[in-house]
Protein backbone atom coordinates (compact mmCIF):
# COMPACT_ATOMS: atom_id res chain seq x y z
CA UNK A 1 0.00 0.00 0.00
CA UNK A 2 1.53 3.78 -0.84
CA UNK A 3 2.03 6.16 1.31
CA UNK A 4 -0.32 8.20 -0.23
CA UNK A 5 -3.21 5.44 0.42
CA UNK A 6 -2.29 5.17 3.97
CA UNK A 7 -2.83 8.93 4.42
CA UNK A 8 -6.81 7.87 4.12
CA UNK A 9 -6.63 5.24 6.83
CA UNK A 10 -6.51 7.83 9.68
CA UNK A 11 -9.38 5.74 12.11
CA UNK A 12 -12.24 5.96 14.57
CA UNK A 13 -11.82 4.25 18.00
CA UNK A 14 -15.48 4.48 18.59
CA UNK A 15 -18.66 2.95 17.27
CA UNK A 16 -19.22 5.91 14.58
CA UNK A 17 -23.26 6.52 14.47
CA UNK A 18 -23.63 9.31 12.43
CA UNK A 19 -22.02 11.53 9.31
CA UNK A 20 -18.70 13.27 9.02
CA UNK A 21 -17.18 15.46 6.76
CA UNK A 22 -14.35 12.62 5.86
CA UNK A 23 -14.65 10.67 3.07
CA UNK A 24 -15.26 7.19 3.07
CA UNK A 25 -12.58 4.46 2.56
CA UNK A 26 -11.94 0.70 1.92
CA UNK A 27 -8.58 1.17 3.49
CA UNK A 28 -7.75 -0.55 6.62
CA UNK A 29 -5.28 -1.07 9.67
CA UNK A 30 -3.36 -4.52 9.34
CA UNK A 31 -2.72 -6.10 12.52
CA UNK A 32 -2.10 -10.05 11.96
CA UNK A 33 -2.73 -12.46 14.31
CA UNK A 34 -0.30 -12.95 16.83
CA UNK A 35 0.66 -9.35 16.62
CA UNK A 36 1.69 -7.93 20.17
CA UNK A 37 1.56 -4.29 21.84
CA UNK A 38 2.81 -3.19 25.15
CA UNK A 39 2.79 0.24 26.69
CA UNK A 40 3.10 2.24 29.95
CA UNK A 41 0.00 4.05 30.39
CA UNK A 42 0.45 7.31 33.00
CA UNK A 43 -3.36 8.31 34.46
CA UNK A 44 -3.71 10.89 36.00
CA UNK A 45 -7.56 12.25 37.76
CA UNK A 46 -7.72 15.15 39.06
CA UNK A 47 -11.19 15.59 41.18
CA UNK A 48 -12.30 19.28 42.51
CA UNK A 49 -12.71 17.62 46.10
CA UNK A 50 -9.57 16.75 45.57
CA UNK A 51 -6.82 18.85 48.02
CA UNK A 52 -3.34 18.02 46.79
CA UNK A 53 -2.91 16.56 43.32
CA UNK A 54 -3.48 12.47 43.41
CA UNK A 55 -0.22 10.60 42.15
CA UNK A 56 -0.91 9.46 38.42
CA UNK A 57 -1.57 5.69 38.26
CA UNK A 58 1.09 3.66 36.20
CA UNK A 59 -0.13 0.64 34.10
CA UNK A 60 2.05 -1.85 31.73
CA UNK A 61 -0.73 -2.59 29.56
CA UNK A 62 -0.10 -5.31 26.93
CA UNK A 63 -2.20 -6.58 23.89
CA UNK A 64 -2.32 -9.42 21.84
CA UNK A 65 -4.30 -9.80 18.63
CA UNK A 66 -5.82 -13.63 19.01
CA UNK A 67 -8.47 -13.83 16.28
CA UNK A 68 -9.07 -12.00 13.05
CA UNK A 69 -12.49 -12.62 11.11
CA UNK A 70 -15.46 -11.34 9.90
CA UNK A 71 -13.89 -7.91 9.93
CA UNK A 72 -13.16 -7.75 13.15
CA UNK A 73 -9.75 -8.22 15.19
CA UNK A 74 -10.35 -9.32 18.81
CA UNK A 75 -7.67 -8.42 21.21
CA UNK A 76 -6.75 -9.78 24.84
CA UNK A 77 -5.43 -6.45 26.67
CA UNK A 78 -3.64 -7.22 30.60
CA UNK A 79 -2.93 -4.51 32.55
CA UNK A 80 -1.51 -4.62 35.78
CA UNK A 81 -0.35 -1.50 38.27
CA UNK A 82 3.49 -0.59 38.01
CA UNK A 83 3.35 1.20 41.83
CA UNK A 84 1.27 -1.29 43.79
CA UNK A 85 1.64 -4.51 45.76
CA UNK A 86 3.33 -7.07 43.91
CA UNK A 87 0.56 -10.11 44.39
CA UNK A 88 -1.96 -7.82 43.25
CA UNK A 89 -3.20 -9.78 39.90
CA UNK A 90 -3.68 -8.39 36.46
CA UNK A 91 -6.67 -6.92 35.22
CA UNK A 92 -7.81 -8.49 32.28
CA UNK A 93 -10.05 -7.68 28.92
CA UNK A 94 -10.65 -8.19 25.74
CA UNK A 95 -11.70 -5.82 22.92
CA UNK A 96 -12.68 -6.06 19.49
CA UNK A 97 -11.54 -3.46 16.63
CA UNK A 98 -13.15 -3.10 13.51
CA UNK A 99 -10.45 -3.18 9.95
CA UNK A 100 -11.09 0.55 9.99
CA UNK A 101 -9.71 1.10 13.31
CA UNK A 102 -13.34 1.69 15.11
CA UNK A 103 -12.73 0.06 18.53
CA UNK A 104 -16.18 -1.93 18.74
CA UNK A 105 -16.64 -2.84 21.89
CA UNK A 106 -14.67 -3.97 25.56
CA UNK A 107 -15.41 -6.01 28.22
CA UNK A 108 -13.21 -6.47 31.78
CA UNK A 109 -12.72 -9.11 34.01
CA UNK A 110 -11.95 -8.33 37.87
CA UNK A 111 -11.36 -10.89 40.00
CA UNK A 112 -12.88 -11.02 43.82
CA UNK A 113 -10.83 -10.03 46.14
CA UNK A 114 -10.99 -10.10 49.77
CA UNK A 115 -7.97 -8.44 50.93
CA UNK A 116 -8.94 -4.72 51.05
CA UNK A 117 -5.31 -3.39 50.02
CA UNK A 118 -5.55 -5.54 46.96
CA UNK A 119 -8.98 -4.84 45.82
CA UNK A 120 -7.92 -1.18 45.87
CA UNK A 121 -5.34 -1.95 43.50
CA UNK A 122 -7.62 -3.42 40.95
CA UNK A 123 -10.29 -0.77 41.91
CA UNK A 124 -7.09 1.91 40.57
CA UNK A 125 -5.96 -0.31 38.05
CA UNK A 126 -9.70 -0.61 36.52
CA UNK A 127 -10.29 3.37 37.04
CA UNK A 128 -7.15 3.78 34.58
CA UNK A 129 -7.53 1.32 31.68
CA UNK A 130 -11.22 2.22 31.80
CA UNK A 131 -10.48 6.24 31.32
CA UNK A 132 -7.39 4.59 27.90
CA UNK A 133 -10.79 3.08 26.63
CA UNK A 134 -13.32 5.56 26.93
CA UNK A 135 -10.69 8.79 25.79
CA UNK A 136 -10.02 6.25 22.46
CA UNK A 137 -13.95 6.47 22.37
CA UNK A 138 -14.28 9.84 23.06
CA UNK A 139 -11.25 10.51 19.80
CA UNK A 140 -13.52 8.74 17.60
CA UNK A 141 -11.20 9.36 14.61
CA UNK A 142 -12.88 9.81 11.03
CA UNK A 143 -11.06 9.32 7.99
CA UNK A 144 -8.93 12.15 6.04
CA UNK A 145 -10.40 12.95 3.03
CA UNK A 146 -9.04 11.26 -0.29
CA UNK A 147 -5.99 12.70 -1.22
CA UNK A 148 -4.77 15.00 1.59
CA UNK A 149 -1.63 14.02 2.69
CA UNK A 150 0.88 16.41 3.56
CA UNK A 151 1.40 17.52 7.02
CA UNK A 152 -0.68 20.28 8.33
CA UNK A 153 -4.10 19.20 6.33
CA UNK A 154 -7.20 19.69 8.38
CA UNK A 155 -10.39 17.72 8.48
CA UNK A 156 -13.60 17.62 11.09
CA UNK A 157 -16.21 14.99 11.77
CA UNK A 158 -19.40 14.47 13.78
CA UNK A 159 -20.95 11.23 14.98
CA UNK A 160 -22.34 9.62 18.05
CA UNK A 161 -20.44 7.55 20.16
CA UNK A 162 -21.38 4.68 23.04
CA UNK A 163 -18.71 5.60 25.97
CA UNK A 164 -19.89 3.64 28.95
CA UNK A 165 -23.04 2.41 27.75
CA UNK A 166 -23.86 5.79 26.77
CA UNK A 167 -24.60 7.74 23.55
CA UNK A 168 -22.10 10.79 23.39
CA UNK A 169 -22.53 13.35 20.87
CA UNK A 170 -19.15 14.36 19.64
CA UNK A 171 -17.16 17.00 17.37
CA UNK A 172 -13.63 16.74 16.73
CA UNK A 173 -11.16 18.61 14.56
CA UNK A 174 -8.13 16.44 13.16
CA UNK A 175 -4.69 18.02 12.43
CA UNK A 176 -2.46 15.30 10.06
CA UNK A 177 1.09 16.05 11.80
CA UNK A 178 3.27 13.52 9.92
CA UNK A 179 2.86 10.59 7.90
CA UNK A 180 5.20 7.58 6.90
CA UNK A 181 5.14 3.88 5.59
CA UNK A 182 4.96 3.11 9.36
CA UNK A 183 2.10 5.76 10.78
CA UNK A 184 1.12 8.25 11.54
CA UNK A 185 0.51 11.61 14.24
CA UNK A 186 -2.52 13.41 14.52
CA UNK A 187 -3.55 16.61 16.71
CA UNK A 188 -7.01 16.51 18.49
CA UNK A 189 -9.21 18.86 19.44
CA UNK A 190 -12.85 18.67 19.76
CA UNK A 191 -16.05 19.10 22.00
CA UNK A 192 -18.71 16.84 23.49
CA UNK A 193 -21.82 16.74 25.01
CA UNK A 194 -24.30 13.44 26.86
CA UNK A 195 -26.13 12.57 29.55
CA UNK A 196 -24.16 13.53 32.73
CA UNK A 197 -20.91 13.72 30.33
CA UNK A 198 -20.02 16.86 28.51
CA UNK A 199 -16.67 18.68 27.83
CA UNK A 200 -13.42 18.49 25.63
CA UNK A 201 -10.48 17.13 24.56
CA UNK A 202 -7.16 17.79 23.44
CA UNK A 203 -4.57 15.42 22.54
CA UNK A 204 -1.92 13.96 19.82
CA UNK A 205 -1.83 10.41 18.89
CA UNK A 206 0.54 7.99 16.80
CA UNK A 207 -0.17 5.41 15.03
CA UNK A 208 1.59 2.65 13.81
CA UNK A 209 -0.50 0.64 10.57
CA UNK A 210 0.54 -3.11 11.65
CA UNK A 211 -1.05 -2.41 15.54
CA UNK A 212 -4.89 -2.44 16.64
CA UNK A 213 -3.99 0.78 18.87
CA UNK A 214 -2.61 4.16 19.06
CA UNK A 215 1.05 3.17 19.81
CA UNK A 216 1.71 6.38 21.52
CA UNK A 217 -0.47 9.76 22.56
CA UNK A 218 -1.32 12.12 25.19
CA UNK A 219 -5.26 13.02 26.21
CA UNK A 220 -6.30 15.58 28.37
CA UNK A 221 -10.17 15.32 28.95
CA UNK A 222 -11.67 17.98 30.70
CA UNK A 223 -14.88 17.25 32.24
CA UNK A 224 -17.42 19.02 34.76
CA UNK A 225 -16.76 16.58 37.50
CA UNK A 226 -13.10 15.74 36.46
CA UNK A 227 -9.79 16.45 34.38
CA UNK A 228 -8.21 12.87 33.00
CA UNK A 229 -4.51 13.01 31.32
CA UNK A 230 -3.63 10.28 29.77
CA UNK A 231 -0.33 9.84 28.15
CA UNK A 232 1.54 6.75 26.55
CA UNK A 233 4.43 5.77 24.28
CA UNK A 234 7.16 7.63 22.50
CA UNK A 235 5.31 10.44 20.66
Amino acid sequence: MSTSHRAAALFAFAQLTGCATAAESTLHLEPKVGASQSLILSAAIKEPQDGAPRPPLTLEVHAGVVESRDGEVHVDLDASPQQTLACAPSIRAQAAVARDGSLLRSAFSVPDEDDPRIARSNDETVTAITAFVDGLSLVGMSLAPEGVIAPGARWSGSATVRVGGTMIARKIAYQLVDIDAVGARVRIRGMFDGPALDGRLVGLLRWAWAQPFPVAGTLTIVLRSRTVELSWGDL
